[in-house]
Formats: structure tokens, sequence, C-alpha cells
């Protein structure tokens, strides 16, 4: 998806299949979902048109050959090794960073952008889900799956400066515009470690992280089993998927209650705000399909056909295009948000999960 996620947080999202709908599968896919074992093809796709050439770089994670693709103006123009099983992928607000969360190997790759190698390779926790960076910056939140914690990175050192019990499996995270509050969604656990505090106190749970503390100060039932989540870029509403319920819970951050419900795709897992806000686009992992919530009125207005198995989604700094990652068919689709249309299909991936766009 699950995560992705830019102001509303990291320009991307993917999601996590919560654990629970996983067991028996490989274990880079725990919490991601069955994923084609195919192999990295040569680059084919269709012609881009202006949605899909923005020479700002796209990061699309490929979680079977341990790289991350850039795509940039409808092309694939560099190849990085990362860790084991890269997921999730986020951009840091003036595009000199990205962050992989290595979901096989307990880590997150930092990426430096300019040089596109990894300076810097930190250890977090066991099935790092999702991650998400400040506004300002300065810090990077990433949500550990199996342990139900998120593991919170200073970017100036790149190591960990504090872990936060949040219970359960935790599967997407987001970073309030004002950088105050973390949103970290998930399932609980089915008894065990981190039972009975935190996203563990209910089926399925948004809880909310004060950034000054580092500490769990609300924790919001939605139910469903959620994977993703985004924040608005004014702050003032989480969009939440639910990966069991087919639908996305709108909870209000003033009341931290769930004022909504939006029914979209099958298996829903990740979320992306527009930076204007108006809407948000959902990748819907059993349907094929992107959900495009008009959050005025918090309904589906279209929904669009993408790749087999869409997980990550991610919309560009200018609002003008939506990137999705196909998952089963080794794409990623350009979305033109101006007409809800694909209107480039790329080809060559390998098991593209995660995906974010720089700024």
């Amino acid at each position: 998806m699950p995560s992705t996620r830019p102001t509303s947080t990291a320009r991307g999202a993917v999601f996590r299949r919560p654990p629970a709908l996983a067991k028996g599968a490989a274990v880079a896919l725990v919490a991601a979902g069955t994923l084609a074992a195919a192999g990295p093809a040569a680059l084919a796709g269709t012609t881009p048109t202006a949605a899909s050439t923005s020479g700002q770089p796209v990061y699309v994670s490929n979680i079977n050959a341990g790289t991350v693709s850039v795509l940039r103006s409808g092309a694939v123009v560099a190849t990085i090794p990362v860790g084991s099983g890269p997921g999730a992928v986020a951009v840091s607000p003036d595009g000199s960073a990205a962050y992989v969360a290595d979901f096989g190997g307990a880590s997150v790759s930092v990426i430096d952008t300019g040089s596109a190698t990894v300076r810097a390779t930190v250890p977090v926790g066991t099935d790092p889900a999702a991650v998400a960076v400040s506004p300002d910056g300065s810090t990077v939140y990433v949500a550990n799956g199996i342990d139900g914690t998120v593991s919170v990175i200073a970017a100036a050192t790149d190591s960990v400066v504090a872990t936060v019990p949040v219970g359960g499996h935790p599967a997407g995270v987001a970073v309030s515009p004002d950088g105050g509050s973390v949103y970290v969604s998930g399932t609980a656990a089915a008894g065990g470690a981190g039972a009975g505090s935190g996203l563990a106190a209910a089926a399925g749970a948004v809880s909310v992280i004060s950034t000054d503390t580092d500490t769990v100060t609300a924790t919001i039932a939605v139910g469903g089993s959620p994977t993703g989540v985004a924040v608005s870029p004014d702050g003032g509403t989480v969009y939440a998927t639910g990966f069991a319920s087919n639908s996305v819970a709108v909870i209000d951050t003033g009341s931290e209650t769930v004022v909504g419900t939006v029914a979209v795709g099958s298996h829903p897992g990740a979320v992306a705000v527009s930076p204007d806000g108006s809407a948000a686009y959902v990748s819907n992992f059993g349907s094929g399909s992107v959900s495009v919530i008009d959050t005025g009125s918090d309904a589906v207005t279209a929904t669009v056909r993408v790749g087999s198995g869409p997980e990550g989604v991610a919309v560009s700094a200018d609002g003008s295009a939506a990137y999705v990652a196909g998952s089963h068919g080794n794409t990623v689709s350009v979305i033109a948000t101006a007409t809800d249309t694909v209107t480039a299909t790329v080809h060559g991936f390998a098991g593209p999960t995660g995906v974010a766009a720089a700024p």
C-alpha cells in the first residue's frame, strides 16, 4: 500500500497489507501482499504526455530487486541499489534525500538524490512498512510493522534518536503540515507483544504521536484493518484506508474523531492528497484501480483503471499527475489529474511497491 505517504507529508504513500491477512507469504511480503516474482524487464512504455513529462524525479522502489528506480520525464534514468525488500519511499522537502524502508532488511536506506547513491543505512525495527518526513526535513518517522513501534530518525545524523511504542502492526505513517503530530495507522496484534495498548486497542486504529514528546497522545478507532494514511495540506483532516472494509475513514484532527466514511474499491491501500487538498487518491489493490475522492463532498468522483496490484501512490508537486505503482504488472501508471485518465504506463520495474515524487 499500505504506504506515502506531503505538505501532505512525504509526497507519496505505500500501503502494507496487514500482517494478519498475509500470514504464510514470503517474509518481504508479510505486510505488502503477494507480488509478482518477475525480474526487471526492458523499459517500454506509452509515449509520455504533458502530465508525465515533468523534469522532477519520481522514486519507485522495486521490492523484488532491492533497488529504487528514478523516473524522469516518463523514462527510468537511474537505478539505485538499496537494502533488502524496499517498499515505502519518502522524499525530503528540499528534494535532497530519499528515504526507503527496506522491508526485508529492518533498515532505512538514505539516498543522496544529487549523486543517486546511498549515503547511509539506518537500522530500525522489524519489517519497516512506511516512512514519512517532517515538513522541515529534520526528522524521519518509520512505522515498524512487526515491532509495533515508530522509529524516529534525525536527518542531520541519519541515526535513530527515539523509538515510540504504538502497539499492534503499524502500516502507515504521515506527519501534519505543522510538524506537531504524526499519524500512524495499523491493525491490532493477535495477542502477544503490543497487545492492549496503542494500535492494539482496536481492530484498526490511527494513533496520534506528539512530536514534542515522542509519545502517543490519542488512539482513534477506525476499524477495517487500516493501512495507508495521509493528512490534508491544511492539517484539518486525516484519511485512513480500510483494507478489509473497502473504505476510507475521514478523521477530523481537531476532535480526533471519525466524521465520515467513503466507500472505495477492493482492498484499498495507499492514499495521497493533492497539494491543494481538493482530492485524495486511493490505490485499490484488489480492484486494480484508483478511487478519486472529492474532499469537499467526501465522495468518489472517478475510478481510474491502472496496472495490476496497485500499491504506492504519489501526487506531483504541481498536482498535475498521480503516479501509481502496479506491483503485479511491474508498471507505473501516470494519471492526469485534470481528466482522471491514464496518460502513460511505464514498464520495466520489479515488483514496484513504493512511489514518491520530488518537490
